[in-house]
């Protein structure tokens, strides 16, 4: 077997990282860390870009098409996105305007959790995002209120 091929099939390794168990997979000298160690490496180094890829990946996974670009993404990210993101009410996410549409560069904005979700049972609200003047009748409430009722208990 020549020296190229021998080098292209080197054993597998004990990944770099400290306390981890994976094993390294050593191709062609590319990385001593293991699959997992190289995607953490990669999120700390690069938080946007793994953000974006993430999004994109849930947006075909729920069948939304997906043409933003990355500058509008880093844009969202550095108007708050990057301070304030992850999982829980107060934490900012990308929401779509138009939600028949997908996500394109006119097509999002920056919402909390709260608003986001807040923004499927109440139709009343949608119109409050759009025009700040706008107030709803008690009707309008009790029926939203109902509804949120009526899905928790689901």
């Amino acid at each position: 077997m020549s020296a190229i091929v021998q080098k292209a099939f080197k054993h597998s390794q004990k990944c770099l990282t400290k306390f981890c168990r994976g094993m390294a997979r050593i191709i062609l000298d590319h990385s001593p860390y293991c699959a997992k160690c190289r995607y953490r490496r990669f999120r700390d180094k690069f938080p946007d870009k793994c953000a974006f890829n993430n999004l994109r990946k849930r947006a075909h996974e729920r069948g939304h098409s997906f043409t933003l670009s990355f500058t509008r993404f880093k844009q969202l990210w550095d108007e708050g996105l990057a301070k304030n993101h992850g999982r829980g009410a107060g934490f900012l996410s990308v929401d779509r305007i138009r939600n028949e549409e997908g996500y394109s560069d006119d097509n999002v904005r920056l919402l909390t959790y709260s608003e986001n979700s807040r923004k499927q049972f109440v139709p009343f609200f949608a119109k409050q995002l759009q025009n700040t003047n706008y107030k709803p009748t008690d009707e309008e409430i009790k029926e939203a209120e109902a509804a949120m009722a009526a899905s928790m208990n689901e």
